[in-house]
């Protein structure tokens, strides 16, 4: 007996197999214990040796938070490189550790979902038809429905997707394959968009991929990925490593090469210890639409908003919640052709990160919530420590200072008493040498990792253009990081107490555009009191002690140069001269794979699809008769529909009118089909100074 959807009629999941898991997951934790303890230990006694009292205890508290997190991700990084190290056979995936992977003959019937907001129509049509045509030449195109589910507030937005839409399907033939719906009433942003898809088409699909705008995945891969849920029917959830594409700046140009380079190792890591209880990001996934639509509705959170109220980040809450009814969460770190777009410069990677400290930050108060694995708080409680951790390490730098201040200001002699672990005769200095060149192996160790991985690949080597190529760029790039994390430290410990205080973030479209640049007066305001703070804190540190000048001066001199620093970041210029001469060059640049090939050629072809008339888009639905058209139709199978009607609160008889009108006027008449139609008849047919002169033909407007 089947379901409407094709899924077997018994939806109670199936028992998880435990055993290979924990004992897996022993051996990670056991590793990562050791790590951790080992640092914690040797620091807590370098303090000891110095008279541990007042301020080092809170001093001790904060490394001991900083240097366990970056043990984990040491941890992570040993078992990744190790795991990908096929005849160990210490890692089992979902894809079968990038074996071949058996298509059948017929896949069930999946949607591929588009939630926009405000986004460049011809860029999210340029993806969706990459997307399409790459899924044709797999011959398995006629299993996969389209969905542009619009949350876009912005009228122009609003239009223009539908003429782009509409002129696809048209060149296509693509009607009842490719769909479009905006949504009247954002509610609970791109959750809330899915969910809406679910109550209205979600019983006629097995399985739902979702999308970001500027997310993109080959055919292959995503046949690749429906085959992988049919082998796999306790599988809720696989979520692919999608990798950066199409970098123009510095900034954006050294996440590309970083993802390139070490996410291999540092993803294969994750898939190690985490295996069938994965984590979801939100997009390049593939979900089982049956379990999702009856387990994964999100709670309300106690309290208000910022950090209570509606769930900001639901992709970690939802693969919980996968999990908790007893569906598997896979993370297919070897499928190749998931890609993404990585925000232009540092202000907008921070405007992104802002969001996403906002939703994670929330996520306390379901590290106790019932029900949940164990895994699944361990993915919390990561994402918390993700962003608190700079709010900690920004306190442990002040601490230190003023721990430094205070027995400088002393007058008193450090005696340091015996160690208390059998470190050797080691002095004081050494001691505290070891313990800062043991906190760097934690910190690059990943990067090593990476770096010998490569050395044992000789296919992926040459495909960095050899290993000396690649050498120099993770070297080149970790300089590039290493001035940019403090930066970063002052911006999320900024969000971790403004935040909870209660400054909540706003919903907007990111800028994906890289063409500009940062201008000076914009790198002033955003890097002015990150460059004042560092002047200061060097002044101080360089007053009361010359060593302590010396160790805390990485930290504080990439402050004191923000402003040049950003700009730099954000330059398009300098990116392409650094492409030019080869540095931070991926594979992908190196051999363009087809489907960024065709993203390429079907962004130029989509541009010309869109509206290029006078005067902002929204005007052409009312005065286009085919647009008018095209929209009253649309809006008019809203389920949603409640049309006021008639003209009540429309009275503009005049093109200059009409361009006085604002957003929100704007937004009642769109969603009035009856308003809509009328305005156009009265406007077309009544006395009133529109002329045919004073725009376009409908054909030249729509492009057809």
């Amino acid at each position: 007996m089947q379901g409407n959807n094709g899924q077997p009629a018994s939806d109670t999941p199936p028992t998880l197999s435990t055993g290979a898991g924990i004992r897996r997951r022993c051996l990670f934790f056991l590793v990562f214990l050791v790590s951790a303890g080992a640092g914690d230990l040797l620091f807590a006694d370098y303090l000891r040796r110095t008279q541990m009292e007042g301020l080092k205890y809170v001093q001790l508290a904060l490394f001991i938070l900083l240097y366990t997190y970056l043990a984990f991700s040491f941890t992570v990084a040993l078992f990744g490189f190790f795991s990908r190290f096929r005849h160990l056979k210490i890692s089992r995936s979902i894809d079968g550790n990038g074996l071949e992977i058996d298509i059948p003959e017929e896949l069930p019937p999946t949607a591929i979902l588009f939630p926009v907001y405000n986004e460049d129509p011809a860029r999210v049509m340029a993806g969706l038809r990459a997307t399409w045509k790459s899924l044709e030449k797999t011959g398995k195109l006629r299993n996969f429905d389209f969905f542009i589910l619009s949350d876009s507030r912005n009228p122009d937005r609003w239009v223009e997707e539908e003429i782009v839409w509409l002129n696809t399907c048209r060149e296509l033939d693509a009607f009842g394959r490719i769909h479009y719906r905006h949504r009247r009433k954002n509610e609970h942003k791109k959750a809330g968009n899915i969910s809406e898809f679910l109550r209205r088409w979600g019983r006629g699909y097995r399985y739902m991929v979702i999308y970001d705008a500027d997310s993109l995945m080959s055919g292959e891969c995503l046949v690749k990925l429906v085959a992988l849920m049919e082998k796999n029917p306790r599988a809720g959830i696989i979520q692919t490593v999608p990798r950066i594409m199409r970098a123009e700046t510095v900034f954006a140009r050294t996440q590309q090469f970083a993802s390139a380079l070490y996410g291999p190792v540092f993803s294969a890591g994750l898939d190690y210890w985490q295996q069938d209880e994965g984590n979801y990001w939100g997009h390049n996934a593939i979900l089982r639409v049956a379990p999702f639509m009856e387990y994964c509705a999100l709670p309300d959170l106690p309290w208000r908003e910022p950090l209570g109220g509606k769930i900001l980040s639901h992709d970690f809450v939802e693969a919980a919640l996968m999990r908790r009814a007893g569906y598997q969460v896979w993370l297919a770190h070897h499928l190749d052709g998931s890609y993404e777009e990585e925000p232009p410069n540092p202000v907008e990677a921070a405007e992104r990160d802002r969001r996403w400290c906002q939703g994670n930050l929330q996520h306390t108060w379901l590290l106790f919530a019932l029900g949940f694995h164990t895994v699944s708080r361990i993915h919390f409680l990561n994402g918390i420590l993700s962003y608190a951790n700079a709010f900690f390490w920004f306190w442990f730098l002040l601490v230190s200072t003023l721990v430094v201040m205070r027995f400088e200001s002393s007058g008193l002699s450090l005696i340091a008493t015996p160690a208390f672990f059998e470190w050797g005769s080691l002095s004081l200095m050494s001691h505290g040498l070891l313990v800062i060149a043991l906190t760097f192996l934690m910190l690059f160790a990943p990067k090593i990792f990476a770096i010998l991985d490569l050395l044992r690949d000789g296919e992926r080597r040459r495909s960095f253009g050899g290993f000396w190529r690649a050498f120099f760029g993770a070297v080149t790039e970790t300089v590039f990081s290493a001035f940019q994390a403090p930066v970063n430290m002052l911006w999320h410990a900024s969000f971790v107490v403004t935040i909870p205080l209660g400054k909540s973030v706003a919903w907007n479209a990111q800028n994906r555009s890289s063409s500009e640049g940062l201008h000076l007066s914009d790198a002033i305001r955003c890097y002015w009191w990150q460059t004042l703070l560092g002047i200061g804190w060097m002044s101080l540190a360089w007053h009361y002690e010359f060593f302590f000048f010396a160790w805390i001066s990485p930290v504080l001199l990439p402050m004191v140069f923000a402003i040049p620093f950003g700009m730099f970041a954000a330059s398009p210029q300098s990116g392409r001269s650094l492409a030019k001469s080869g540095v931070w060059l991926t594979p992908e640049e190196r051999e363009e794979p087809e489907i960024l090939r065709l993203l390429k050629e079907e962004e130029a072809h989509t541009v010309r699809l869109a509206p290029t008339g006078p005067g902002p888009s929204r005007l052409l639905a009312v005065l286009d008769p085919y647009v008018n058209a095209l929209h009253v139709t649309l809006e008019s199978h809203q389920e949603e529909a409640h049309d006021e009607g008639g003209p009540a609160f429309f009275t503009a008889a005049s093109r200059d009118e009409l361009l006085r009108i604002d957003d929100a006027l704007w937004r009642r008449l769109l969603a009035s089909p009856k308003t809509l139609r009328d305005a156009h008849i009265r406007l077309w047919t009544g006395n009133n100074d529109i002329g045919h002169d004073e725009h376009r033909s409908p054909a030249a407007i729509t492009g057809r």
